[in-house]
């Protein structure tokens, strides 16, 4: 049983926006394309549309999550490895200030795991 495959011309919208704005890398873009394209797919099945494996597409699937601009849809039979998974979509309403702070956010020494782990240091927007 394939998935309903359509795209809303706002989401179109909102994807060029943020191309034009340089707030994907290369990978990033390609991911977010794909769950534009084929929204409710497990990483498995994004990974199967680029013919590489799921650690390579995971990371930046979790940097769209973290930018707001993919949210989590639903728990379901991946059609690939017919095991339960995460399927993924593009947020309805994007909050493209956040994608914008990720973006140009570094990378610092985490304070409460003694310097040993890494965290995201946001900086303020002026």
């Amino acid at each position: 049983m394939s998935r309903p495959q359509f795209v809303k011309d706002s989401s179109i919208e909102t994807y060029h926006q943020i191309r034009d704005e340089g707030l994907l890398g290369t990978d990033q873009d390609k991911v977010y394309k794909y769950i534009l394209a084929n929204p409710d797919s497990t990483d498995r099945e994004i990974a199967d549309g680029f013919g590489c494996i799921p650690n390579r597409v995971r990371p930046r699937r979790k940097e769209l999550v973290n930018m707001n601009l993919v949210q989590m849809h639903a728990k379901r039979v991946c059609e690939i490895t017919g095991r339960k998974a995460y399927s993924w979509r593009i947020t309805l309403k994007p909050d493209l200030e956040m994608a914008r702070r990720v973006k140009c956010a570094i990378k610092v020494r985490c304070p409460h795991c003694e310097g040993k782990g890494y965290t995201l240091d946001y900086g303020t927007q002026n």
